[in-house]
């Protein structure tokens, strides 16, 4: 099992590798950078173009440029956003903090709807006395949740109509 787990962060951290090359690549290689964009497309001023990539790197070859780049992210500096100046740490938290509020917001909200829905659903197969209601396969939010519930708390939806009819004293709802 162990050997698995190695093999597998093994590869892991061999496509991050190869795809961060190949992003980075793409990147370094498109017409215009940052020097052009600075300077203007009619820059006459040579001196000014070799500071300027100089400055930010860009005289060095390119994977000179690729491992510089990697040491650095690999001690957690993403750098400064060249176009903009920002920490680029700070705009890729901040785009997370956003993400994962609209993450937590779906996945209520689908709750909030699914759990309700797949409960009606079921307890009106289960009242019309279709044995469907047992074998639904988990398609929505709520029967994954509560199917869930039922296994480790013996008796919820949407299995829970079944096992409460095996309680002394209950109605049967559903004919096994």
């Amino acid at each position: 099992m162990s050997g698995f787990l190695v093999r597998r962060l093994l590869a892991s951290l061999l496509t991050a590798l190869l795809a961060s090359m190949v992003v980075f690549a793409i990147v370094r290689t498109v017409p215009g950078d940052i020097v052009m964009q600075m300077m203007g497309q009619s820059s006459d001023d040579p001196r000014a173009e070799a500071a300027l990539r100089a400055f930010f790197g860009l005289d060095q070859p390119l994977y000179r440029q690729y491992l510089d780049w990697l040491w650095r992210v690999l001690q957690g500096d993403l750098g400064r956003s060249w176009n903009k100046g920002l920490d680029v740490a700070d705009a890729v938290w901040s785009a997370f903090l956003v993400t994962l509020e609209l993450g937590l917001l779906t996945l209520l909200l689908a709750t909030f709807i699914g759990v309700p829905w797949d409960c009606w659903q079921r307890c009106g197969r289960a009242l019309a006395g279709s044995r469907a209601a047992d074998h639904q396969p988990a398609g929505t939010v709520g029967t994954g949740i509560l199917g869930g519930a039922d296994a480790a708390g013996g008796g919820i939806i949407p299995a829970g109509l079944v096992a409460a009819a095996d309680l002394p004293g209950a109605v049967r709802i559903v004919q096994r």
